[in-house]
């Protein structure tokens, strides 16, 4: 649904972009939900729903940066988060071969997402609907994610390095 999703947006199809990123969103949660009830995890699932996630949400940002309903600060701050991150799990890693860890959301992290889900959803209504008062919302909710996004980032950088402390301390580092 992305590319559509992010066509729709970009050609000014508002409405249908609308439906698009709710029917995306929706069935990663009823994905997910069904995923934990009847035990269907998978190593493949686990990388692949993050993954589609932050596809879903790159695409929004860009697109909404493009229309001027994201502002280049907010998109910034989170797409810029993924990326520090990214890079920091390759140095990892790279660094620490041998290091086994399971890298499980922080609540900070999950509510730094579900705002960043919330703000593109409501850049959206805001961009379809422009009912009165609710750009000054998407931007307190955009400040507020922005806030959370930065606390988690944190919270990663500083597991990830006791992490690899910890791996060089028991021997486990391989360093290049």
């Amino acid at each position: 649904l992305t590319p559509f999703f992010a066509w729709a947006w970009l050609t000014g199809r508002q409405t249908l972009a609308l439906e698009l990123f709710a029917a995306a969103a929706a069935t990663d949660v009823v994905d997910g939900f069904l995923a934990r009830t009847l035990g269907q995890r998978s190593r493949f699932g686990a990388l692949l729903d993050p993954l589609a996630d932050k596809f879903l949400m790159l695409a929004a940002y860009t697109a909404g940066l493009y229309l001027g309903v994201v502002p280049i600060w907010f998109c910034a701050t989170v797409v810029g988060r993924d990326v520090f991150l990214l890079v920091g799990a390759l140095a990892l890693s790279v660094t620490c071969k041998n290091l086994r860890q399971d890298w499980k959301p922080t609540l900070i992290g999950k509510y730094a997402v579900a705002g960043q889900s919330t703000s593109v959803l409501l850049a959206l209504v805001d961009d379809v609907l422009a009912p009165d008062g609710l750009r000054l919302y998407v931007q307190v909710v955009m400040v507020l994610t922005a806030f959370f996004t930065f606390i988690a980032l944190g919270q990663y950088t500083a597991r990830s390095m006791w992490a690899m402390r910890r791996a060089n301390n028991a021997g486990e580092g391989g360093g290049p």
